[in-house]
């Protein structure tokens, strides 16, 4: 595709929601029940929230042979990050964009910034892709994944939608492939695809995972593959995403 610059609105409003905030994270398992706390804080949190710390908590069973008691701690971090109140989505539609371009973790009422939006499948269903992933690629799993739970913002029902993931493993002790996959409420089915690392599970490589499901679904003689059509805005040079999403067009041509 011709080479496409982030608006400088979009970009505005992503510097109007950034944040310089020291972050914690903390793993609790007891008994089977795994829960994850990250704990942002921020006295630029005040001024927009009312309060300089802002949480997450997620929620896994497990079930292990034994009855293990554990808490770790991870050392506090400094970070830079993106976050808004649920009722004050980043306004895809209104900057131009036809589909979400990120997927938010949200908690409590706020949303903060995670993964780009990669994929983008038309003229199917979430319960088709996944079943692509899971009969094409072999040894992944549509449940038991162990993840935080991310979500994209809907503009055609004004709401959050959680994601039916696919994954390579559910512990992916190694680091592993994950893909979070999104039905909105115009039957568009749209994912952030990704590599990440061992535990816990941050997410190290968007482009290259893109690409590779860009190539093995040309294979498939019912999907027309365009990539890197889409233009999203959504470009991250730390970890390294272009900004364009592959468009995948079911049973015919775009």
């Amino acid at each position: 595709p011709a080479s496409a610059e982030r608006s400088g609105a979009h970009q505005a409003w992503l510097d109007a929601h950034t944040y310089n905030a020291s972050v914690t994270e903390i793993y609790q398992y007891d008994g089977g029940n795994m829960s994850c706390e990250t704990i942002y804080r921020s006295e630029e949190f005040v001024g927009p929230f009312g309060t300089d710390t802002l949480h997450i908590v997620s929620d896994h069973f497990i079930e292990t042979p034994d009855n293990v008691t554990l808490t770790l701690v991870l050392p506090t971090v400094e970070k830079r990050i993106v976050v808004t109140k649920q009722t004050e989505p980043f306004p895809a539609k209104a900057l131009g964009y036809d589909y979400p371009c990120y997927l938010w973790e949200c908690y409590d009422g706020y949303a903060f910034l995670e993964d780009p939006v990669n994929l983008i499948w038309v003229n199917t269903d979430m319960a088709s892709v996944r079943k692509t992933f899971l009969e094409e690629y072999p040894g992944w799993i549509g449940s038991g994944i162990i993840e935080k739970n991310y979500s994209v913002y809907d503009a055609g029902t004004d709401s959050w939608i959680p994601s039916r993931s696919v994954a390579d493993g559910a512990w992916r002790v190694e680091g592993g492939y994950h893909v979070r996959i999104y039905e909105l409420s115009d039957g568009t089915v749209v994912a952030g695809a990704h590599k990440d690392c061992p535990a816990p599970h941050e997410a190290v490589q968007f482009e290259p995972f893109e690409e590779f499901i860009a190539g093995r679904s040309s294979g498939s003689g019912s999907w027309t593959v365009f990539s890197d059509r889409i233009y999203l805005g959504n470009e991250n040079e730390e970890i390294y995403n272009n900004g364009y999403a592959t468009l995948i067009v079911c049973g015919g041509q775009d």
